[in-house]
C-alpha cells in the first residue's frame, strides 16, 4: 500500500474491512456551487468587500484546481469497454 515502496496491491483479508467507492469528479458548476454556498456562509460576518470577493475566490480556485489536476489525471477511457478478447467465446 506504500507507492514508494512499489506495492500498489491491497490483500483481500486487508480489503474486507473497508468499502471502496468510485464515484467521478463533479463539474465545474457543481464545485462552484458547493463551494461558493460554503465560503459566502463563512464571509457573511465581515465586512460587504470582503464578502462580495467569494466568487472571485471560488472561481479562480477552481481553475487553479484545473490547471494543476489535469495534467496530472489520466487520459479518459470508454466507459463501455468492450470484454478482453479472452472472455469472448470461441
Amino acid at each position: 500500500m506504500n507507492p514508494t515502496a512499489g506495492s500498489f496491491c491491497i490483500i483481500d483479508r486487508m480489503q474486507r474491512h473497508f468499502a471502496t467507492f468510485a464515484c467521478p469528479f463533479p463539474q465545474a458548476e457543481v464545485l462552484n456551487t458547493i463551494y461558493l454556498s460554503v465560503l459566502s456562509g463563512h464571509l457573511a460576518n465581515f465586512a460587504p468587500e470582503l464578502s462580495r470577493l467569494a466568487e472571485p475566490i471560488v472561481n479562480a480556485t477552481i481553475a487553479l484546481h484545473a490547471e494543476v489536476a489535469d495534467p496530472l489525471c489520466p487520459p479518459s477511457y470508454p466507459t463501455a469497454a468492450p470484454p478482453p478478447s479472452y472472455l469472448s467465446p470461441h
